[in-house]
């Protein structure tokens, strides 16, 4: 039977270190950015939520409206107003949320129920600051956008989707 100092020993070197690698992309127009986001699209395998930040009219809408495409969503719209806009491509379900219209961690369970069946969901959550950490407790696999706009409107696209 182990004594105490081998069991903590064991129970340490049991530990799960995970290393984040971070991609960075730049587009230095529109078409470029676009291509950053089929790329990142053909990455994504649900149950995920991708928090996506950015400045205001950095590309948040631009880049998910460009992964929905690459599934055949054609007509993908801003949830600004609505916050949440649902779509069904075969197996795949997709929820894109705007959190920008909320105040830090209000209404967040409205939008995203958290006894929810997310097994076959992508999540796009643009503002997720304004959320606090509510989408973490639904969703296992959290990946991160960041965009930075650049001189001449040129994109810097950081992610941690590989």
């Amino acid at each position: 039977m182990p004594n105490a100092l081998q069991t903590q020993l064991y129970f340490a070197s049991c530990l799960l270190y995970v290393l984040v690698i971070k991609v960075t992309y730049f587009a230095h127009d529109l078409a470029g950015f676009i291509e950053i986001a089929e790329t990142i699209a053909s990455l994504l395998a649900a149950p995920v939520a991708v928090l996506i930040s950015g400045e205001l009219g950095a590309g948040k809408t631009t880049m998910v409206s460009a992964m929905l495409r690459t599934w055949g969503v054609e007509s993908a719209g801003s949830p600004t107003f609505n916050l949440r806009n649902d779509y069904r491509v075969a197996e795949r379900q997709i929820i894109h949320i705007d959190c920008y219209r909320l105040k830090a961690g209000e209404g967040v369970f409205d939008i995203l129920p958290p006894d929810g069946d997310y097994s076959s969901v992508i999540a796009f959550i643009e503002w997720p600051e304004r959320a606090g950490a509510a989408f973490s407790e639904m969703f296992v696999q959290i990946k991160h956008i960041r965009i930075t706009v650049g001189a001449n409107g040129a994109r810097t696209i950081e992610t941690d989707v590989l």
